[in-house]
């Protein structure tokens, strides 16, 4: 990302307003960085996930291959990384 930004506002409905920031809430996230996350494949459309990515993703979506760790050391030695 640039060093240089700028302001975009905007002017939404206060109930609307309040439902975007329990969604960031919910996700761990600023209402900033949820708006960003949203709008990042429609900016950026070339930073789309290839097929072997999307693939994973609805296999991890659907609770397949799933591995299952302890802690950091343990998801290193089922992944064979030493």
């Amino acid at each position: 990302m640039s060093a240089e930004t700028s302001r975009l506002s905007i002017d939404i409905a206060k109930r609307d307003h309040k439902k975007l920031k329990m969604l960031a809430n919910a996700n761990g996230m600023s209402l900033k960085e949820f708006i960003l996350l949203i709008i990042e494949p429609v900016l950026h459309p070339e930073k789309q996930p290839n097929h072997v990515t999307r693939k994973v993703m609805e296999e991890s979506d659907n609770g397949e291959n799933i591995i299952i760790c302890k802690n950091a050391e343990d998801m290193f030695k089922k992944l064979g990384i030493d």
